[in-house]
């Protein structure tokens, strides 16, 4: 019996020394997964997409471009998921699923209602990009 209690107390002594705090955790990965670089790029491409979704004379092949690269990039972004926190991670992937939802959308909206329905997607995705940072920064101390 000494050995299985001593064994047990050895188990919990290891598994305490390589715990990792959930900000340690999250910190890590916003660094591994480039977080602050991929939120910047998505921004900046979301911006593109709207401004050419808006210009009644915005041409397909224009759309095309700033759509597809959207596309990419939220595609990218979301194989970077799971993140440690379950709620960043619910938000990050709402947001990566509206903006690529938008930019697929983006890409066929030959018409100024489905460049409206494109544009509301990509401002869905911003917004929950926007509350996924701040859940980061709580769980990071920032």
């Amino acid at each position: 019996m000494r050995i299985l209690g001593a064994l047990i107390v050895a188990g919990l002594v290891l598994s305490a020394c390589g715990s990792v705090t959930p900000s340690v955790a999250t910190k890590r990965w916003m660094s591994q997964s480039a977080f602050a670089s991929a939120r910047r790029t998505l921004i900046d491409d979301t911006v593109r997409a709207e401004r050419v979704l808006k210009d009644p004379a915005g041409t397909a092949s224009q759309r095309h471009t700033v759509c597809e690269v959207l596309y990419s990039d939220s595609s990218a972004a979301i194989s970077a998921l799971p993140t440690p926190d379950t709620q960043a991670n619910d938000l990050l992937n709402a947001a990566y699923t509206h903006l690529g939802r938008g930019a697929q959308i983006c890409f066929v909206a030959a018409t100024m209602t489905l460049r409206r329905v494109a544009v509301i997607e990509l401002n869905r995705g911003l917004a929950n990009l926007s509350f996924a940072t701040i859940r980061l920064g709580v769980v990071v101390g920032a």
